[in-house]
């Protein structure tokens, strides 16, 4: 069995995948080493390289195990160390079910949601003339919309408890969340004053594992402008469009920033294959 006396995380600050796992590894007091992957991953370590072929963040290396999808890292971690554990147990398999729906959410169609406003704020991809204000103003009244109706749909599975694990604590659903919703915050999508999302939120918040990892988004997030332009003019590496994030860019208005991208070859899709080459002339 593997050890976890010298953990290695790939993984970026501002990544709301990373950060999950950040959280995981804090609560569960084990001791990591940081590495964030350089030149879109090409040009790192080839621990990355080699074991995520999406050279996406984040990545865990464990002596010879290495793991890639923030949810199996999530579900190693709780195979190794189960102790204290993130996920119910198994006596009340209804709440370890709602905790990992919970987690696919927002892992899916939250964060794509959240990502497509940073495209348009960090990326500058939808461009500065005032045809493509009106397109900015577009994306960002449907994000707003669709946050709200996630909100909703949160705080139900919240119920009266004070964390998405029921009576079994703070758990998979809520570090899972938690990183989304300070970047709605961040964004300016808050959960309402006085909601049981935003008390939610505060509770996590108090948590020094959650404390130390927002405060890690916040001290790097003005980073994030630097790559306005980066992308757009093709000096830069190309931004990957995949799954639920492309789904999210067309559904909110954003069809023409994902034309454009494709047009100037300055977006890609999920390895096997370059398809943005192969679409070149739209």
């Amino acid at each position: 069995m593997s050890s976890t006396k010298d953990l290695l995380l790939f993984d970026h600050p501002v990544s709301s995948y990373a950060q999950k796992i950040r959280i995981a590894l804090r609560e569960k007091n084990l001791p990591f080493r940081s590495e964030i992957p350089v030149g879109g991953g090409i040009q790192s370590s080839p621990e990355f390289v080699e074991t995520n072929p999406r050279r996406e963040v984040p990545v865990l290396i464990n002596g010879s195990d290495a793991i890639f999808d923030s949810t199996i890292i999530l579900e190693y971690l709780e195979d190794l160390h189960p102790s204290p554990p993130l996920l119910p147990p198994a006596s009340d398999p209804g709440a370890r079910a709602r905790g990992r729906m919970i987690e696919d959410v927002a892992d899916t169609i939250y964060e794509a949601v959240n990502w497509v406003w940073g495209e348009v704020l960090w990326s500058g991809r939808a461009g500065d003339d005032e045809e493509r204000n009106l397109l900015r103003k577009h994306i960002a009244t449907q994000v707003c919309d669709q946050t709200e109706q996630l909100y909703t749909w949160f705080e139900d599975k919240l119920g009266e408890y004070d964390f998405f694990g029921g009576s079994h604590g703070f758990g998979y659903a809520d570090l899972a969340l938690i990183a989304l919703v300070h970047r709605s915050i961040y964004y300016g999508f808050p959960p309402a004053n006085g909601s049981k999302l935003m008390a939610w939120y505060d509770r996590c918040a108090a948590r020094e594992s959650v404390r130390v990892t927002l405060r890690e988004f916040d001290e790097n997030v003005a980073g994030m402008f630097k790559l306005k332009g980066f992308y757009r003019d093709g000096s830069g590496f190309r931004r990957q469009y995949r799954d639920h994030r492309m789904e999210a860019m067309v559904k909110l208005g954003g069809w023409e920033i994902l034309r454009d991208g494709i047009r100037h070859e300055n977006v890609k899709f999920s390895w096997p294959g370059q398809l943005g080459k192969q679409l070149g002339k739209l």
